[in-house]
């Protein structure tokens, strides 16, 4: 059985549809990746996978758990959103203990469960730092962090890179590698390639609202440089061809 199984999932508001219906599997220790412009529908999915929507057909089941049992399936998801929240006003410490304690964290493992959420995302100086006084890249890291502090069966992660530049980028990245996901999938949203091959075992492409299978990474590395070369080659040939017509054109005309 598969540890998450995403089954014909979609999802209509008056009469117009958001997302197709999608059907995937991860393993545990698996990262997905889904790439795919803005409004293509990956938020959408995230979102009914996080039961913020409830999907007008299909279902998810994760770990044996039912998308339907929804106080039992969220309590073993981690879900970050594109967006951190309105905590503007909250220090860092004030975040990670009222997550803690929403997921039901006892005091003796509240503490030990922020500290090393917390160092993980680098960001133990900043304790006591409001929110709204973060950086970009320290609010991406603070909403991963507040979602890492309990036994998550499966890490939804919207657009974790948007707005970074490339040094933030390589540290959440490396974040994210430092993870142990052994006992838990992992799906991660973007809009660029390149994000995502760094860090996914399989990568799938959501474009209005329908999602491609599944494929690993490394034959999507290959498809693109098979793309490359065919491309290179018929550039080359072209300009052969043209190299050929203007030696022709250049050539004495007999009277």
């Amino acid at each position: 059985m598969s540890y998450l199984k995403v089954s014909q999932i979609s999802y209509q508001l008056n009469g117009t549809s958001f997302l197709e219906p999608a059907e995937f599997c991860l393993e545990a220790g698996e990262i997905g990746g889904i790439l795919g412009p803005n409004s293509s529908g990956k938020t959408t999915l995230f979102r009914l996978l996080a039961t913020v929507l409830k999907p007008t057909s299909g279902t998810a089941e994760l770990n044996g758990v039912s998308l339907e049992s929804t106080r039992e399936y969220r309590r073993r998801l981690g879900y970050m959103p594109d967006i951190l929240g309105d905590y503007e006003d909250f220090s860092v410490d004030e975040v990670m203990i009222y997550f803690a304690r929403g997921f039901g964290l006892s005091s003796g493992k509240l503490e030990k469960a922020v500290k090393s959420a917390l160092q993980l995302a680098e960001l133990e100086e900043q304790l006591h730092t409001r929110v709204a006084e973060l950086s970009i890249a320290q609010s991406r890291r603070l909403a991963l962090a507040r979602i890492l502090m309990h036994e998550s069966w499966l890490l939804i992660l919207d657009e974790p890179f948007s707005g970074l530049d490339e040094k933030c980028q390589r540290q959440m990245i490396r974040m994210l590698e430092d993870l142990d996901n052994s006992q838990r999938a992992v799906l991660v949203t973007s809009t660029r390639l390149d994000e995502l091959v760094g860090i996914c075992d399989r990568i799938a492409v959501m474009e209005d609202g329908r999602l491609s299978a599944f494929v690993p990474t490394a034959e999507v590395l290959q498809s693109i440089s098979a793309g490359r070369q065919e491309t290179e080659e018929t550039a080359l040939k072209g300009s052969q061809e043209k190299e050929y017509e203007d030696t022709i054109e250049l050539e004495p005309t007999e009277e």
